[in-house]
């Protein structure tokens, strides 16, 4: 359904000045048999638009946000001025909160208690940040309890945004068509900058989305696409082999459902 002209102003002014993040040649060690490793930075927290008026996140949830909140609200599921949440380890909360806060919503993120870096609850209080922590006792395995509970809580007025998935677990292909952009930088950058194209494509797990995002772009492009996580977050892997992680490594892992 068709925004109100004023919101469709805002969204658009949001949209049109997003930024394009850099591809950078890593060079910190030799690279073999003529190869060349390229790093698309999602990693920049924030970067100023004096058009928009607010300091953007520059990572892959910068992209992420701004599609999010048009699709809601656009479906009549968000309005302005809505108490809306979702869930983050950080870099998500920040994004949430900057683009929510500029759209006119109540935004507030829920995070887990104990594991922020100071750098980053300094911005999240700089940019105004409401956060609801989980009871800190098993990292992000806690959110799902702490999303109900605060969805119990005068439910008909509190919307869960959950952008990294659709009901029943299935993929917000909101989220990856946001996140396809970075597969059709990478494109542009390299063939624009470089001359070549990309073999491989190496991404972290996470959730899945900023894998498969970019990657189904840059498969259909001839890339191979490998996916690697955190040893200290190895939910992919003990989906693929089950039980594997804890009997080698003594470890119990919860795969958060």
């Amino acid at each position: 359904m068709l925004l109100t002209p004023e919101r469709e102003r805002l969204h658009r002014n949001l949209e049109e000045h997003m930024y394009q993040t850099p591809l950078v040649e890593f060079t910190t060690l030799p690279v073999p048999n003529g190869n060349i490793i390229f790093l698309k930075d999602e990693s920049n927290t924030v970067g100023t638009s004096d058009l928009v008026g607010i300091e953007l996140p520059l990572n892959h949830y910068g992209r992420v946000f701004p599609a999010v909140y048009r699709m809601l609200e656009e479906t009549r599921r968000i309005k302005s001025g809505d108490f809306v949440f979702d869930s983050s380890q950080g870099n998500a909360a920040l994004a949430l909160t900057v683009i929510g806060n500029y759209l006119g919503f109540q935004p507030h993120a829920i995070v887990p208690a104990g594991h922020l870096p100071k750098r980053m609850l300094h911005l999240l209080e700089q940019a105004g940040a409401r956060l609801i922590y989980t009871e800190g006792v098993d990292y992000v395995n806690d959110f799902e309890l702490k999303i109900r509970e605060v969805m119990r809580r005068q439910r008909a007025t509190r919307r869960f945004l959950n952008h990294s998935m659709d009901a029943g677990h299935t993929n917000n292909e909101t989220t990856l068509r946001a996140l396809e952009s970075i597969g059709i930088e990478i494109l542009q950058q390299l063939k624009g900058d470089y001359g070549v194209r990309p073999d491989y494509f190496i991404g972290v797990w996470g959730n899945g989305s900023s894998l498969f995002g970019p990657g189904r772009v840059l498969r259909q492009h001839g890339a191979n696409v490998v996916g690697w996580e955190l040893f200290s977050q190895a939910a992919t892997y003990d989906l693929a082999y089950p039980g594997r992680y804890t009997n080698r490594f003594g470890v119990p892992l919860t795969v958060p459902m």
